[in-house]
């Protein structure tokens, strides 16, 4: 349900639902951007090795000063690349912690000007990869942590998706933990998967981004 219908609302929404925008999607939960780098099959050659390039996570510091005020501005109306939160409109945008930069159009006729290209940014960017090779142990790991498909996105559809994918794996072993009692006010006695992502605490976070980080960094070496 939508609460507010202003425009970094509607371009929020859009952007979350496949819509082509000016809006580039971040996370303030390092473990959420760690999903998303690893969240695809790598491509194999036709004796089976992995030919993709690495996963991607962006750390981005951003400047203060270009956090917009969505109160008092408009999205069409910035010069300049922004950053802004928006609004819990959706429970999607609220458990994926959702940020949003804005970008400022480059010369090119419909491109926009990339954070790497731009001086007000660039120095506050530091990319970490990932080897496609380690994609699902990450996933596996992540999961373990309640971070997988169903509590970044709580719907029916990835839940389902996020259940068989747990389920194909090689020890067909559940990880995701289910609540003993369901909650009565949910219907169909779904668990309460915003409950279940609340248990993972800033400490385990980091804790378990960094063990993640340094085992592909020894990996790598």
């Amino acid at each position: 349900m939508l609460f507010r219908s202003d425009e970094w609302d509607w371009l929020a929404l859009a952007q979350h639902h496949g819509l082509a925008t000016r809006l580039l999607d971040w996370t303030q939960n390092p473990l959420a951007a760690l999903w998303f780098a690893v969240n695809k099959t790598p491509v194999k050659d036709e004796r089976g090795k992995i030919t993709a390039g690495p996963g991607v996570v962006w750390r981005f510091q951003v400047p203060t000063a270009r956090i917009v005020d969505t109160e008092i501005s408009k999205p069409f109306d910035a010069k300049k690349t922004i950053v802004f939160r928006p609004h819990h409109v959706t429970a999607r945008i609220r458990v994926q912690s959702g940020w949003f930069t804005v970008h400022k159009p480059s010369k090119d006729k419909g491109k926009f000007v990339s954070l790497e290209k731009n001086p007000s940014y660039n120095g506050g960017l530091e990319k970490f990869h990932i080897q496609a090779s380690d994609f699902e142990r990450f996933k596996r790991e992540l999961a373990d942590l309640g971070m997988n498909e169903a509590t970044l996105f709580p719907d029916i559809d990835h839940i389902c998706a996020f259940i068989q994918w747990d389920h194909s794996q090689p020890d067909a072993i559940s990880r995701l933990p289910i609540p003993k009692t369901p909650p009565t006010e949910l219907p169909l006695g779904l668990p309460d998967w915003d409950a279940i992502f609340r248990r993972v605490t800033p400490e385990m976070i980091e804790k378990r981004t960094m063990e993640l980080a340094a085992a592909a960094a020894k990996k790598k070496a």
